[in-house]
């Protein structure tokens, strides 16, 4: 995303919440081209089973359109449920007590690409812990719970014309390690970003606890934090006089 877009948020609105609205507005053109290829293959069907071959290929079209479209949706539900607003409360908290921010509030006026950036890894981190979250799947019996799959899927795949080909979420101390590591490695980063700098690691580490629901900032803090704000607020309110 270019800084030219960036630079326009909506005054005191979470840039967590501005991304969340960029996923949830792609997915939601996503299902509506699947359901417009629906309904194109609808209308052709007669034509298409003119054969019993042609119409078992014919039914797994539809039955893919209809499982692609339901993670679609899935996903869609894993976004507005991945944050509440003390979870970026405590997030803008860490980022502004690091430095990284210049103000305690949700007002970005110098936001660029590299902190646009640290933004998207920490949603996409959170969509990612709660993605695994919400499955089946256990932490201690991760492994043993995907070699099952794996075996159910090996013995099934002759009786079954459906598509079986499975991505696994990952596990969220996996999914953190990768988190810390893309924001503080420097070297790695600057490959990728001409003007990144390096997040404190004590404030990505305290971000990573926030995301996997571990940890929230001391009461006697979010209450500072809260004061700080409003201090702001009225600078800003009273900045012309």
């Amino acid at each position: 995303m270019e800084d030219t877009e960036v630079n326009k948020f909506p005054i005191g609105k979470p840039v967590i919440e501005l991304i969340i609205d960029n996923h949830i507005k792609s997915i939601d053109d996503d299902i509506t081209h699947i359901e417009e290829e629906q309904k194109n293959r609808n209308s052709d069907k007669e034509a298409t089973f003119k054969t019993s071959i042609g119409s078992k290929i014919n039914c797994c079209k539809l039955n893919l359109y209809e499982q692609i479209k339901q993670q679609l949706i899935n996903q869609r539900k894993t976004y507005y449920d991945a944050f509440d607003e003390d979870m970026i409360n405590d997030i803008e908290y860490e980022l502004y007590h690091a430095k990284v921010l210049d103000n305690p509030d949700h007002i970005h006026n110098e936001m660029n690409s590299w902190l646009w950036n640290i933004y998207t890894q920490i949603v996409d981190a959170r969509y990612k812990i709660l993605f695994f979250q919400k499955s089946s799947l256990g932490e201690n019996d991760y492994k043993k719970d995907i070699s099952l799959v794996e075996k159910k899927i090996v013995e099934i795949q002759k009786f079954t014309t459906v598509d079986t080909y499975f991505s696994y979420p990952e596990l969220p101390h996996t999914v953190i390690q990768k988190f810390i590591y893309l924001l503080c490695d420097e070297k790695r980063m600057n490959v990728r970003h001409q003007a990144f700098e390096p997040v404190p690691i004590k404030a990505i580490k305290n971000i990573g606890k926030i995301i996997s629901g571990k940890t929230r900032a001391p009461k006697e803090d979010r209450a500072l934090k809260l004061k700080e704000r409003d201090k702001y607020r009225l600078r800003t309110r009273f900045a012309h006089i």
